[in-house]
């Protein structure tokens, strides 16, 4: 996964979705996803404060749809807060 993260063509993706279990914080940190509108990642966990750093991350800024695949629901702070910027464009799967 950290190859496909630091590959630069990303930055030509509009829509990305990764099927496999990514940690919340290795997308975070690829610099090469700014211009997605469309966003599907299986995390391992999302807490609050991964929420907190995906939402303030300027690297997902352009982005109007997440599609989030989680191993339990997010706690409803955080729940909260992504709802609050995605609106409906907030689609939330738990395995639990």
């Amino acid at each position: 996964m950290a190859h496909l993260l630091a590959d630069d063509g990303l930055k030509k993706l509009r829509e990305l979705f990764l099927g496999i279990r990514v940690p919340i914080s290795s997308v975070i940190a690829c610099p090469h996803l700014t211009n997605l509108r469309t966003l599907g990642i299986n995390v391992t966990a999302l807490t609050d404060e991964g929420a907190e750093a995906f939402l303030a991350s300027p690297t997902f800024a352009n982005l109007e749809t997440l599609f989030l695949l989680l191993p339990t629901r997010p706690a409803p702070k955080t729940l909260k807060k992504l709802s609050k910027r995605f609106g409906p464009n907030l689609v939330i799967l738990a395995q639990d």
